[in-house]
């Protein structure tokens, strides 16, 4: 996993250190491609994977995808930006006519066969991967450590996600004429005279303008855009901290059962917590028996009233099931 670089120079300037990789959720051997059964509650189509959505890219990674005239996504690129209705010096959208579902960063992924995105390859790698969006990049369908790293992607993506809307304006507003930007940027309730042009001088140049986009962005450097983020991206970056001091899994003193799905495969079931592409198989009776003892009273207790029904939990159980927040920690009584 290599996040872009923009990305990571953005990173880099709030966390200590980058993230590691993500080895659960590996594209070269997708593990959710197959069958629904065993921990997977619902399969990606193997064709697109998880790729089933148009994620709207801004100018900033735009122009850097563009940087190389004989990269995989240049010719796909240029397709959407021929596009009116979803090109604006802000960046790439997805289609008008996309259903919202699909639209949405956070769960339009992996939800059918169709619609595919643009600039995956013939070979199902992704031709924009060192220039995807935050939407992208941040996208994990099984997290190293389950619900910590589920809660830490999200808290990038919160992050890098107001930093590229953030870039994206500063940088139009930085590169385009008065007009183009009050056409861009209009008074709100305010009607202009004639159809505004959003392009100006760079009207037959687009490729050109995102280009100086991602030029900009690499001069405007992490700390003024952070500081062009006002008060909520000081927010961002404390949630950001906050999110990866506490990636982890441990063993509380109290153990109680978290937000708990089940699904029946004969006589197993997958059980998950945050998420369904991250289940855990077990047998019926031990999901009814968790569900009734983790109430709250310590782990010890919990384990041994597991054990006087009949069913023997190790460590290591307990720790898968905390990380996919089947299990959490109990407030003290």
């Amino acid at each position: 996993m290599t996040l872009p670089a923009l990305h990571a120079s953005w990173l880099s300037s709030v966390l200590d250190s980058l993230p590691g990789p993500e080895p659960r959720s590996g594209c070269g051997a997708c593990p959710m491609v197959g069958a629904p059964s065993e921990d997977t509650v619902f399969a990606f189509p193997a064709d697109a994977r998880c790729c089933t959505t148009i994620p709207a890219i801004p100018n900033v990674l735009v122009g850097a995808a563009l940087r190389d005239p004989a990269g995989p996504a240049v010719e796909s690129l240029r397709a959407r930006i021929s596009d009116p209705r979803a090109c604006t010096p802000l960046g790439v959208e997805p289609p008008p006519g996309l259903p919202a579902a699909f639209r949405d960063p956070l769960t339009g992924y992996a939800r059918a066969r169709a619609p595919r995105c643009p600039h995956q390859q013939a070979d199902l790698t992704c031709g924009i991967h060192d220039t995807r969006p935050a939407a992208c990049a941040t996208w994990f369908c099984r997290p190293a450590d389950g619900l910590g790293g589920h809660r830490f992607w999200r808290a990038a993506f919160a992050f890098l996600h107001l930093l590229e809307e953030t870039a994206a304006r500063t940088v139009a507003l930085r590169l385009l004429d008065p007009a183009a930007a009050e056409a861009l940027f209009p008074v709100p309730g305010v009607r202009p005279a004639e159809r505004p042009d959003v392009w100006g001088r760079w009207a037959d140049d687009k490729e050109g303008y995102f280009r100086a986009c991602a030029d900009e962005a690499d001069r405007l450097g992490p700390a003024a855009l952070l500081a062009a983020a006002g008060p909520l991206g000081a927010h961002r970056a404390v949630q950001l901290r906050a999110a990866a001091a506490s990636r982890g899994v441990s063993l509380p003193a109290r153990i109680t059962t978290g937000d708990v799905r089940r699904r029946s495969f004969g006589p197993s079931d997958v059980v998950f917590g945050y998420s369904p592409h991250d289940g855990l198989e077990l047998p019926g009776p031990l999901v009814d028996a968790i569900s009734t003892v983790c109430d709250g009273r310590p782990t010890a207790d919990a384990r041994a009233a597991l054990a006087l029904a009949g069913h023997a939990v190790d460590d290591g159980l307990l720790l898968a099931l905390i990380e996919r927040g089947v299990l959490v920690e109990a407030p003290a009584r």
